[in-house]
């Protein structure tokens, strides 16, 4: 499938383009693909960007957890977009590569050995398969409210992202890590 290429530079405007080229400053300088892409709808670059960094930012799940939300998402849709810009940030947040390793794989929660992580994997992996999600309950007892509506628009969030990525055919850079193969594909 081809990829849907973003609009050249000199099309955008001088907000659009400069609100794109600003995502690279996590990416090496050059912007992320995704919102590269996304620049074809200039009226929804900046709320996408303030709620992406709001959502990450002030997450009550702190960067960590949220890493390991977005990389657990995205292994579902099998997102080599997604996995790979998400693994570099989720190693910078503290993932060990030993986490990072079992976040792609079906039994991923038990190589965290704190229980918070597990409950955010485990639960993660409820609301992707639906129906009941008795982690939700355990998470919160855990953390409180504010961390399971963060953990749950995080995961809808990734989960968007994932399916635009793989729907668009978003280039994935060569220097990225590629989702390792989910057993239900």
């Amino acid at each position: 499938m081809d990829p849907v290429e973003p609009p050249e530079p000199g099309s955008l405007d001088d907000a659009t383009r400069e609100l794109v080229e600003l995502t690279g400053f996590r990416n090496s300088g050059t912007p992320l693909e995704i919102i590269s892409v996304l620049a074809h709808r200039p009226d929804l670059v900046a709320p996408f960007l303030q709620w992406s960094a709001a959502l990450a930012s002030a997450s009550a799940l702190g960067v960590r957890r949220h890493e390991i939300a977005a990389l657990r998402a995205s292994w579902h849709f099998e997102s080599d977009y997604e996995w790979g810009n998400h693994a570099r940030y989720a190693l910078d947040a503290g993932v060990t590569e030993s986490e990072l390793v079992a976040l792609g794989e079906p039994d991923g929660a038990d190589a965290f050995v704190d229980r918070v992580d597990r409950l955010v994997v485990a639960l993660v992996d409820e609301m992707i398969e639906g129906g009941d999600a008795p982690s939700r309950d355990l998470l919160r007892d855990a953390v409180g409210d504010a961390a399971v509506v963060d953990l749950a628009w995080t995961v809808g969030q990734y989960v968007g992202l994932s399916m635009v990525a793989n729907t668009l055919a978003i280039r994935v850079g060569d220097d990225l890590r590629r989702a390792p193969p989910h057993p239900d594909s």
